[in-house]
């Protein structure tokens, strides 16, 4: 297969750019709006893991609500390999 030419690349990386506009913002977000995008994804992930992962619900994870702040992340336990075994 050969090397796509600097155009090509260009032309293909402009058409991902212009689908998807908040990756060009996301960049220049002010910290506060990039936390809040954070925390609203982390928790995002933090319910799934509590309905749909076995595993995960019968080690006390921390309720959503709980989660405030990054720093609340802390609250959450690790999963180490032992746990799986």
């Amino acid at each position: 297969m050969k090397p796509l030419a600097i155009a090509e690349r260009m032309k293909l990386v402009w058409g991902i750019l212009k689908e998807f506009p908040a990756l060009r913002a996301r960049p220049y977000w002010e910290p506060q709006k990039t936390q809040a995008y954070q925390l609203r994804h982390l928790r995002a992930r933090l319910s799934d893991a509590q309905s749909g992962v076995p595993l995960y619900r019968h080690r006390g994870l921390p309720s959503i609500e709980s989660i405030q702040t990054l720093k609340d992340w802390n609250q959450v336990p690790l999963l180490k390999k032992s746990d799986l075994l």
